[in-house]
């Protein structure tokens, strides 16, 4: 266990003593803090209480076994990451075990003792990193969350402006077009296109009659002039192509 790692508790269950007293004397000379418990019954009991960050667990006790107790604390919401060691190899037990959702399935044999610290060491790293990667998709999807309510405002501005605005994708295909522009290139199989297929200079200059007087028009120019932001006709005197916004997804007709 590193120096800089926070202490975690692990929740050792046997119902031999002195392996129990073995076990928890090794993983405390290792830095962890250390419970003990011999039965089934009594681990559920501790668990609904307190919390361990691993436990290690003896496939055979007095009242169940490992199976057993792990489906009785994951049907309580106590069940936390274990491991199963037994006294007696059994593949399909292992295997059942590991299935269920023990990380790691150990011998009770002459080496288990030696073995157990770098188990626990490689179980409690992995976690950490699973902890660190689940905080982290967390704060994506939140993040996701804000930039599709940000692009629903966006897209909710632009519907009511009277300039005609869409937004493409990094390919240049139309991906959304306000009500605006709709009146302008009309409505029917537009998303998908190319901007350039969908926004040629007749159609702007169409649109620039049906939406503006010429006292509006200019007075889009005055607005908008000396702020570096494009006004209508500048998309029109540009034969149509799009008088781009701060931003290379949105523009104007």
């Amino acid at each position: 266990m590193s120096d800089n790692r926070p202490r975690c508790t692990i929740l050792v269950v046997d119902d031999d003593p002195m392996l129990l007293n073995l076990i928890q004397k090794c993983m405390k000379k290792e830095g962890y803090l250390t419970a003990g418990t011999r039965t089934g019954e009594e681990t559920a009991e501790w668990l609904s209480r307190n919390r361990a960050d691993l436990m290690l667990l003896d496939f055979r006790l007095p009242d169940m076994d490992a199976e057993e107790l792990a489906g009785i604390l994951a049907e309580n919401g106590d069940l936390v990451p274990y491991i199963v060691f037994t006294g007696h190899e059994s593949v399909q037990t292992s295997v059942r075990m590991l299935k269920k959702g023990a990380r790691d399935y150990l011998m009770k044999d002459g080496s288990f003792l030696e073995l157990l610290p770098t188990v626990v060491d490689q179980i409690l790293e992995q976690l950490e990193k699973e902890r660190k990667l689940a905080e982290t998709e967390a704060k994506l999807r939140e993040m996701f969350v804000q930039v599709e309510k940000s692009r629903d405002d966006i897209l909710s501005i632009m519907n009511t402006l009277r300039i005609g605005t869409a937004m493409t994708d990094e390919n240049g295909l139309l991906t959304f077009i306000s009500k605006m522009c709709k009146l302008i290139v009309g409505e029917e199989g537009v998303i998908g296109n190319h901007w350039e297929s969908t926004c040629p200079f007749k159609q702007t200059d169409k649109s620039l009659k049906l939406r503006t007087s010429r006292e509006q028009a200019r007075k889009d120019i005055r607005e908008r002039r000396g702020t570096g932001r494009p006004s209508l006709l500048d998309g029109c005197r540009n034969q149509g192509r799009p008088a781009q916004f701060p931003g290379k997804d949105i523009f104007l007709l």
